[in-house]
């Protein structure tokens, strides 16, 4: 099956441009699509629009923080759940019911209209912006399988998510949001 890879563009070109060269040595993806949110930045959210023009109908994503073996992630892939990556020190405050989609994620383009449920009820606000691979693997059947990552240092800057002060507090709002329209 071939695939189109989404990435986020923000701040990291270098890195960017290692994992382009990364995914080139995978066959199965014939397109690599950007967003390059410097522009507007959509944060998440901006890969599910991007990930939408694709032509393949499966989609591979990942951060611009890191490299990954695609290729183990691909070999479980099988169309019928949401199949994503997970360091293990992040099992405890990223895996279950809303898992990240950054340590590579591969799903079916169709599913990205799950995310109408939540813009039925909220709108696109600063949650879904913020929060969509949140809430979106939270809207899917997944599978989850720990990866070795080689992080890049900007993973750990002071830029990453995870680092800002409202982090948590948006994780919080995002599911208790999903807990409605479940």
């Amino acid at each position: 099956m071939k695939v189109s890879a989404v990435l986020l563009k923000y701040h990291r070109p270098k890195e960017l441009d290692a994992i382009c060269d990364h995914l080139k040595q995978y066959d199965f993806i014939d397109e690599v699509l950007i967003r390059d949110n410097t522009e507007e930045n959509l944060m998440g959210y901006g890969r599910y629009l991007t990930a939408k023009k694709a032509r393949n109908e499966t989609i591979y994503v990942q951060d611009d923080d890191c490299i990954i073996d695609v290729q183990k992630l691909y070999d479980i892939y099988d169309g019928t759940k949401l199949i994503n990556g997970m360091k293990l020190s992040g099992i405890d405050a990223y895996s279950g019911r809303d898992s990240m989609v950054g340590w590579g994620t591969f799903f079916d383009k169709s599913w990205i209209k799950l995310l109408d449920k939540y813009i039925n009820k909220f709108g696109v606000d600063d949650v879904l912006i913020r929060e969509a691979d949140r809430i979106f693997t939270s809207l899917l059947p997944r599978t989850t399988i720990v990866m070795n990552v080689k992080d890049f240092p900007s993973a750990l800057s002071k830029d990453a998510l995870f680092r800002h002060p409202e982090h948590w507090d948006y994780k919080d709002k995002a599911l208790k949001r999903l807990r409605e329209i479940l």
